[in-house]
């Protein structure tokens, strides 16, 4: 063989190698594509573009085959470049989805051209089309998924506004398809989270959101806030803001925890959503009552506010809309998580509102390991200050108290029963119980002082997408839930999915400039109003001699009300040139980080070639220098 390709010509024998390297080439890109699709490099901050661990399990577990059929319309990816670009990206991640399934899922593509049986099978599947334009022509982008006991799960339209979603829409399908029996979820509460009845239309008003998400991963059964026992098919109780808890229901969760079961509670020291805004908590109460035999105590009249996470929100003063910090709702990163817990798994950000504060007591046998918790410049305010909020004097009165509080926290061990006496009832089941009730047991209770965070304002919104509401979530509340149930019941098949595509990234110097701003400029504000009050207080005071008419003013006292009028006046235009000031400072401050991000680092770069030229010129000019004194 060596003497027949010698005896070659030089042309030939190269010919034969440019072959020889086309056909490696192409066989390593067969073996790097079907062997290799696993093999990912992903170097964008917080990992958009990686599997999930949840996602790995899923396919991992999946036991029965289960097939997808993806429906793009090419029409649309040629009208609009960016859902050509967005199909691409489906089908790469089902691509790796296949390669991680090992061989259990199974895709297939199709176009649904106009008036073909093709469209007419995506139609009644439930998929949605979109119109390009001529207002005849639908386009699809959905996907239909079955497994081999004839279930389906459908995506009508994978839209752009859920492109960060992407794996958690197509990973939930998936999991749907592959586990049907779920696990099942006790609710009690006295919140309309299950949705409700208007009194004055008397139309249904929706669930919340989280609760509608919840029913996506488990069967929420409804429990009694007077039930005798938990149901028996309860995997995992969890309890949110109960107004009405009877001393049986509270003996049947302390039950229920005693015996080793997962129990999750929120429990309001003040609620922003119910109809009444005030403590669903109260002194003595059975539930207080639970907290204390597990080790632990929330005051049911304050409440946490942190200057360090406080959120800007924008409300009326004197019919002139301002912008400030709100102490009393505040938005947590991670460094106020407890990250190594399994319940924070791709959690980044989420928004409380107005929470308690937890506290361990002297004493306590069961282990409380903070999951939430605020700054060191966190403070307690009364809960009446909150009824009619103020956030500006909520500033202007800010003292921080220097600790962290505790706003949510895990409570295992060994703890002892809030009811040595047995049931609370007076017939003869009181007389079973105590001979059957637990009076100790290891318990395993998520404990979160707070449960306005559950509601749809505070962490996502809703948009309409061709006739169907979209959930784009803006905090990762509902994953904190939703990781948590599925931790607390032993299933850990989507715990750290759920958050992906949640990218919370505030300007954090901005956010510290606003806020070293706001303290400059606080106490001369508060000068000014205070001395307001005073001017207006000596005008009701002159005033108030000629009440009823009984009494005519002098000339020195309207001269006086006159003045005092015009130093009104004065003042109230000095406010508005502090908050003009302040408004100012922080737009300016805005402005320079701005410049900062848009403008300077080009010219960074510039300045580094001009730089980096003129370098490489003195060292031509200078070779060139020895080149002329060297002999030659």
């Amino acid at each position: 063989m060596m003497d027949r390709l010698n005896s070659l010509s030089r042309t030939s024998r190269a010919a034969i190698a440019l072959v020889l390297a086309a056909i490696t080439l192409v066989a390593v890109n067969m073996f790097a594509h079907e062997g290799l699709r696993q093999w990912r490099a992903d170097i964008t901050e917080g990992g958009l573009y990686t599997v999930s661990p949840a996602t790995k399990r899923v396919l991992a577990g999946l036991q029965d085959q289960i097939t997808l059929k993806v429906y793009y319309s090419r029409e649309i990816g040629d009208k609009v470049p960016t859902y050509a670009q967005y199909a691409d990206r489906i089908r790469n991640l089902l691509s790796l989805y296949e390669g991680l399934s090992h061989g259990k899922l199974q895709v297939e593509y199709y176009d649904p051209k106009p008036f073909t049986d093709v469209e007419d099978r995506a139609v009644a599947a439930g998929l949605q089309g979109v119109s390009l334009g001529d207002g005849q022509t639908s386009a699809y982008l959905g996907v239909v998924g079955t497994n081999l006991t004839d279930n389906q799960e459908v995506i009508p339209f994978l839209s752009l506004d859920r492109a960060d979603f992407l794996e958690y829409d197509l990973t939930r399908l998936i999991y749907k398809l592959a586990d049907p029996k779920r696990k099942v979820v006790g609710l009690l509460t006295s919140l309309p989270l299950a949705g409700s009845m208007n009194p004055q239309t008397g139309q249904p008003i929706p669930g919340w959101l989280v609760y509608q998400q919840m029913k996506e991963f488990f069967d929420v059964k409804a429990v009694s806030s007077d039930m005798s026992a938990v149901p028996p098919d309860v995997d995992v109780l969890l309890v949110v803001s109960p107004q009405k808890l009877t001393e049986k229901a509270a003996y049947a969760i302390d039950q229920f925890a005693l015996s080793g079961k997962p129990v999750m509670i929120f429990a309001d020291a003040f609620s922003e959503t119910g109809r009444v805004r005030q403590s669903t908590l109260k002194k003595g109460d059975a539930l207080e009552r639970l907290f204390k035999s597990w080790g632990v105590t929330i005051a049911p009249n304050e409440v946490v506010g942190d200057i360090a996470h406080a959120r800007r929100v924008q409300y009326s003063v004197q019919g002139q809309p301002t912008v400030t910090s709100y102490v009393a709702w505040m938005n947590f990163d991670k460094q106020s998580f407890d990250v190594a817990d399994a319940i924070f798994a791709n959690v980044d950000h989420m928004v409380i509102a107005s929470p308690g504060a937890i506290t361990t007591l002297k004493g306590a046998k069961t282990t409380v390991t903070p999951l939430i918790r605020s700054s060191k410049q966190a403070m307690l305010i009364n809960d009446k200050e909150l009824v009619h909020p103020d956030p500006l004097k909520l500033l202007q009165t800010y003292k921080p108290a220097g600790t962290a509080f505790t706003l949510a926290a895990r409570l295992q061990g060994e703890a002892q029963t809030a009811f040595p006496d047995g049931m609370p009832v007076a017939d003869s089941a009181a007389q079973m119980s105590k001979a059957k009730g637990l009076k100790s047991g290891k318990i395993n209770v998520v404990l979160v002082a707070d449960s306005d965070l559950l509601y749809d304002t505070f962490w996502a919104q809703t948009r309409q997408v061709l006739g169907r509401n979209m959930v784009v979530p803006r905090a990762n509340n509902a994953d904190f839930l939703l990781n948590a149930l599925e931790n607390l019941s032993g299933g850990q098949a989507l715990a750290g999915l759920r958050g992906r595509g949640v990218e919370a990234r505030p300007f954090m110097l901005i956010d510290n400039m606003q806020r070293q701003a706001e303290e400059r400029y606080r106490s001369r504000e508060q000068a000014l109003s205070d001395k307001l009050a005073q001017t207006q207080k000596k005008i009701k005071e002159i005033r108030s001699k000629a009440q009823g008419g009984m009494v005519v003013l002098s000339d020195a006292d309207k001269q006086a009300i006159l003045g005092f009028r015009q130093d009104v006046i004065g003042i109230r235009q000095q406010l508005r040139g502090v908050q003009a000031a302040l408004r100012a400072n922080i737009q300016r401050l805005k402005t320079q980080v701005k410049f900062v991000n848009i403008a300077g680092i080009p010219l960074l770069i510039i300045i580094g070639l001009g730089v980096f030229a003129l370098i490489r010129r003195f060292g031509r000019g200078k070779r060139g220098d020895d080149a002329a004194r060297t002999p030659s």
